[in-house]
């Protein structure tokens, strides 16, 4: 808990939308009131629960609003890239935040999309429904991806579940038995990816926060919903238990709006990413989304689903004892491998930090290729990135949060495994005719990608050069 101790208080709040925010500011920029939607829902300024009126807008991400006129600072607001940094100065100077430090970021207004089903013989409908909703402050950030829609059972999920939940949302009710934190442990622990929610009737729907004290890690994210709502929900998967399916984020909405689609569900996605050798890699960060590609080392445990936190390690693993206190469970880290101690033994830096996995980087002087090394084990997820990624992500951190997600393409591999076979000189064939086919039977096959296309000719005219060279000697 931060709070303010008598003297001037401010607290950040990370704000990842683009829609209107619901606070009206005086001239002095000082918290007038808050403004609700069309269905009566607050805005999400007013959702974090965190901002109180009175309070003064004092920062829109790194410019400060002294002395602006008010319309320059909505208009500020309005521009500001996501998330927006939001800075306030408290009414009261005892004020607490529930946070560990005066930044305290605040997940996203979500809608809940329930797809459901109704088979015929011949065809069938997919139909829709949407809930308000928000999500908890702890958690995983729902995948993209739809979800089985199970009720829990019991209902509370105070109890251990009496049946199969893996893979699902479950939806239960609030109660006074546990708390959500306990029903969120509980349903992970039988391989549930979340739940939702019902709040108890009379209450609005608001952002669970962390467990104050906690220190463990909750994985599991709670959706609240009305109790109307989830009456409805309930419903629904009563009646159309083998067919209904969830959609946790807008974005996912998006990617499965065309209803013809068959996306793939979670378990299928599972057993794609256990099997990927290689693939694509979506980074997203405060600029954007962007791709890259990877190698999976051939040791390495499956990969995770979803979005994964990324933490920049520039520093050298041989040389280090111990990572950043700041590396979480849920994170992937970022290295470059080095050549003073064992692979093996860099990566179990990385292991005893905590993190999920680790992205490696073998320095080449070919940046857009991925150079892969041997590992006779590894404990947990690893995938080879090029110098080139490595060097764009570590770019992106600096502005700001960056994640990853992966994406099976197993013809990757063997696609690298060629270009490396070819990156020394020496490797090529010494005749000209020789070095001319395979050049063109290699091009052919990375035909579809411009950064390997680049890699191969630069080796090719490599080794162009150094079989000349040999021939002036002599």
């Amino acid at each position: 808990m931060q709070c303010g101790d008598g003297k001037v208080f401010e607290f950040v709040v990370l704000v990842n939308t683009s829609e209107p925010l619901g606070m009206l500011l005086s001239e002095k920029l000082t918290v007038l009131s808050f403004v609700q939607d069309n269905d009566g829902r607050e805005r999400v300024i007013e959702a974090t629960g965190l901002v109180e009126i009175g309070d003064m807008l004092v920062g829109v991400n790194e410019r400060t609003t002294a002395g602006m006129p008010l319309v320059s600072v909505v208009e500020w607001i309005r521009l500001a890239t996501l998330p927006k940094k939001l800075t306030f100065r408290a009414l009261n100077a005892t004020r607490c935040v529930p946070s560990t430090s005066s930044t305290t970021e605040i997940l996203d207004i979500i809608d809940l999309t329930i797809n459901f089903v109704e088979v015929s013989q011949d065809t069938g409908t997919t139909l829709t429904q949407k809930f308000y909703a928000l999500a908890s402050a702890f958690g995983e950030r729902p995948a993209c991806y739809i979800y089985p829609l199970v009720l829990a059972d019991p209902i509370h999920a105070c109890a251990p579940m009496e049946k199969n939940i893996t893979g699902s949302y479950v939806v239960a009710e609030s109660t006074t038995q546990c708390s959500a934190h306990q029903q969120a442990l509980i349903v992970g622990q039988a391989g549930g990816v979340g739940i939702v929610l019902a709040q108890y009737d009379g209450k609005k729907v608001e952002t669970i926060q962390s467990p104050p004290g906690y220190k463990g890690t909750i994985p599991t994210p709670v959706v609240m919903v009305s109790r109307a709502a989830a009456l409805i929900i309930a419903e629904m998967v009563v009646t159309e238990a083998t067919s209904i399916r969830v959609i946790v984020t807008r974005e996912c909405e998006e990617e499965y709006k065309d209803i013809t689609a068959v996306p793939m569900t979670v378990q299928e996605k599972q057993a794609e990413l256990a099997e990927a050798t290689s693939g694509d890699l979506a980074i997203a960060a405060v600029d954007g989304i962007s791709t890259a590609e990877f190698v999976k080392l051939a040791t390495s445990p499956p990969l995770p689903l979803g979005k994964q936190p990324v933490l920049v390690f520039s520093g050298n693993l041989c040389l280090v004892s111990q990572l950043d206190a700041s590396i979480k469970s849920n994170m992937f880290v970022l290295a470059k491998l080095r050549s003073e101690c064992s692979v093996e033994m860099q990566i179990q830096r990385v292991v005893d930090s905590g993190a999920a996995g680790v992205l490696l980087c073998v320095p080449s002087s070919i940046p857009s290729s991925i150079t892969i090394v041997q590992v006779s084990t590894t404990a947990i997820a690893a995938v080879f990135v090029s110098l080139a990624t490595f060097d764009s992500i570590s770019l992106k951190a600096e502005d700001g949060a960056v994640s990853v997600q992966f994406e099976a393409n197993n013809a990757y591999l063997q696609q690298y495994e060629e270009l490396q076979a070819v990156m020394e000189p020496s490797m090529w064939p010494a005749g000209a005719r020789s070095r001319h086919v395979l050049y063109h039977r290699l091009k052919k096959a990375m035909a579809d990608s411009d950064h390997k296309l680049e890699a191969l000719a630069q080796c090719y005219h490599a080794a162009e050069a150094h079989y000349t060279a040999s021939v002036d000697s002599s």
